[in-house]
C-alpha cells in the first residue's frame, strides 16, 4: 500500500483527489493508518502503534455549469480499501461502470 500512496503522491491523513479519465467523476482518497489487528485467537484489539494502512475513498460526480461556471458535486459511493490489489480491482470495476454509464 505504501508504494501505491507514494506513486500517486498522496499525503497520509489528508484528502487527495484522483480524476477518472474521460468522465465527470473524481475520487477523494484519504490514506489512513489503522490501529486494529487480530491476536492469535482471532480476537480484535486496538494497538497503540499503526498496524497497517487503508484508503478511505469517496466517489463524486463533478458537474460544471457552462454558463455560470458553478461547480456542483454529488457523492455516489464511499468505501475503504486495505490493499493495493483491492484498489486496482476497485478501479477496474469503477472504470467499467463509468464507461457503461457514459455510453448509455
Amino acid at each position: 500500500m505504501d508504494d501505491l500512496i507514494k506513486a500517486h503522491g498522496w499525503v497520509m491523513n489528508e484528502q487527495n483527489f484522483l480524476r477518472l479519465k474521460d468522465s465527470d467523476y473524481q475520487l477523494s482518497i484519504i490514506p489512513t493508518f489503522t490501529y486494529w489487528s487480530r491476536d492469535k485467537n482471532d480476537m480484535l484489539f486496538r494497538s497503540k502503534t499503526p498496524t497497517g494502512m487503508y484508503l478511505n475513498i469517496a466517489l463524486f460526480r463533478v458537474c460544471i455549469n457552462a454558463e455560470t461556471k458553478n461547480v456542483s458535486q454529488s457523492m455516489c459511493m464511499i468505501t475503504d480499501v486495505d490493499s493495493e490489489e483491492d484498489f486496482y480491482d476497485f478501479m477496474i470495476s469503477i472504470q467499467k461502470q463509468v464507461a457503461h454509464e457514459q455510453a448509455a
